[in-house]
């Protein structure tokens, strides 16, 4: 069966997946079957779960029903039913001491962050090498410029389709650049919230912490957890400590380590919670800020996590098939020094 054929069956499952539950809704909870057409028409899973969502909203509302008997969680099951067909692939850029991620899943990408200044163009260059002329999802971890240096090149020379950063006030020539050529480009600048589910093909991701308010940048930093079939990635931009003790957290395989493995980030307790099988760092040779810090290697250790550094084996690519994954090293370098 070809990829076409597959995509077509998945999308006629789920299709059905959605009827069969807005039948029980209408029966458990007396809500209206009107939205089905609206579901059979749709042509992309975002669209059927769009629809059912809008479908639950509205009888919340006609019903005046509790969010805590029936929630979003409802619609999401939907999509978890389903096993994945295709393979979710995690490019963890060497950029130095910076951070560059692509997360890419049936011909869909997210970019998280985009390197320094002088990156940016070497990151352009080897997402057109890849064949990538279109990003779903940009995002800008918090507003550094080892982090968002080269999202400015990105949005100049690749169309994106959404751009997710933290509002927050924060001045420097860089993230002006960035809010210039997001307005030149005509794209919104949107700080999603808390809990904010969206997809990269099979891929569900969400939004599992953010801080716009907070005095400390670093801790404004948007984290990102990517379920891909059985298999879970959380990455953690520059998030620090305080950000860790705001929540718990779900069981992942791969962890993006926060700041660079800095031991203002990654703590015992946030480790014990995560119990990632793999954590992957993202820094520079010889980085005058000692990253990643022995205090954070020492616990990555402890918790018998398999690590993966930039800075000593280059660009990190882990591919998952749902089920199982493996990491590679390649070759990559788009450090712009």
């Amino acid at each position: 069966m070809n990829k076409k054929s597959k995509s077509s069956r998945k999308l006629l499952v789920i299709k059905i997946i959605a009827v069969l539950c807005i039948v029980g809704l209408s029966l458990g909870f007396g809500f209206s079957q009107v939205g089905l057409d609206k579901i059979i028409e749709a042509n992309s899973v975002d669209e059927i779960l769009t629809s059912a969502q809008d479908y639950l909203n509205e009888n919340l509302i006609r019903n005046n029903t509790s969010t805590n008997d029936i929630n979003q969680e409802t619609i999401e099951s939907m999509y978890d039913l389903m096993e994945v067909d295709g393979e979710l692939g995690v490019y963890v850029f060497d950029v130095g001491q910076a951070d560059c991620t692509l997360v890419s899943c049936d011909g869909e990408y997210m970019l998280i962050d985009a390197g320094n200044n002088d990156d940016g163009k070497f990151i352009v260059s080897q997402l057109k090498s890849m064949g990538i002329t279109k990003i779903k999802y940009l995002i800008g971890t918090h507003p550094h410029e080892d982090h968002i240096g080269g999202l400015d090149d990105v949005l100049k020379n690749i169309k994106v389709e959404n751009l997710y950063m933290p509002d927050v006030d924060y001045d420097s020539a860089t993230y002006r650049h960035v809010v210039s050529a997001a307005n030149d480009n005509n794209i919104k600048i949107v700080a999603p919230k808390l809990g904010h589910v969206f997809y990269i093909g099979e891929a569900k991701c969400e939004i599992m912490g953010i801080d716009s308010d907070n005095e400390e940048t670093n801790q404004t930093s948007i984290i990102i957890e990517t379920t891909h079939g059985e298999n879970n990635f959380l990455f953690m931009g520059d998030a620090e400590i305080p950000n860790e003790e705001k929540r718990l957290w779900n069981d992942v395989d791969v962890l993006k380590v926060g700041h660079h493995g800095s031991s203002t980030s990654t703590s015992d307790d946030f480790l014990e919670q995560t119990m990632p099988e793999v954590a992957i760092i993202s820094c520079g040779e010889g980085n005058s800020y000692g990253h990643p810090h022995k205090e954070v290697m020492a616990a990555l250790k402890y918790f018998d996590v398999q690590v993966y550094r930039t800075d000593t084996q280059g660009t990190i690519h882990v591919i998952s098939d749902g089920k199982t994954y493996e990491i590679n090293t390649l070759d990559i370098d788009l450090d712009g020094k």
